[in-house]
């Protein structure tokens, strides 16, 4: 853990499924160095240098779940003037850290590949009373009928409102699969309209 400042308002926090952190360190770099955030959630990251990261990001803490396979993986990067914990999850592509302001907030990270070899019922145990789950869940929720469906009924039992962009997120499917998942937090939520290699779009939300 460590110490943090208190009577935070606002959290600034950049979402970006980037296939390949090699592939796309100098977007990134560009999109924090501009953005400023708080909290930096990165999807599918693959083999990565640790001393790279933290030298880049030295004013970071740094929390990392592997993912299924070598190209996957989630990393969370939080300014260390907030006091976090991490949360131990044993289901790849999920990170899971607690955030110590004046009320406790988790943050999930989480990326869910259509092959993934979970189910939404395995992260029960991680999901609490003010939460925020972010990231790509591959489901649409419109046009996916029979996986929206069944995600939304997992969602209303642990009582998690949709916060969507009503936009397409992935560039390749022309589909809206990049969003969160929040019960007991205000957020606001919109992508990023940019140019990018990736073929998701950044989301940028803010906490509250």
């Amino acid at each position: 853990m460590q110490s943090s400042i208190q009577n935070i308002i606002f959290l600034h926090t950049l979402c970006f499924h980037i296939r390949g952190l090699g592939l796309r360190w100098g977007e990134v770099l560009l999109l924090t160095l501009n953005g400023k955030f708080d909290v930096i959630t990165l999807l599918e990251t693959g083999k990565f240098c640790k001393s790279t990261i933290t030298n880049a990001f030295s004013d970071y803490n740094m929390f990392y779940q592997k993912g299924e396979n070598p190209h996957g993986g989630v990393l969370i990067l939080i300014k260390q003037y907030i006091r976090v914990s991490r949360i131990q999850s044993d289901v790849p592509n999920i990170c899971v850290v607690d955030l110590h302001m004046d009320e406790s907030i988790r943050l999930i990270g989480m990326y869910a590949p259509e092959s993934k070899n979970w189910t939404w019922n395995d992260l029960f145990n991680v999901i609490t009373n003010k939460c925020i789950l972010i990231g790509d869940f591959n489901v649409d929720l419109e046009e996916d009928i029979d996986n929206g469906k069944n995600l939304l009924g997992w969602a209303d039992k642990h009582s998690l409102a949709a916060y969507t962009l009503d936009c397409p997120t992935s560039l390749r499917s022309n589909r809206e699969i990049d969003y969160a998942l929040v019960p007991g937090v205000q957020v606001t939520i919109r992508a990023y309209e940019g140019e990018t290699t990736s073929d998701h779009k950044p989301i940028f939300c803010v906490i509250t």
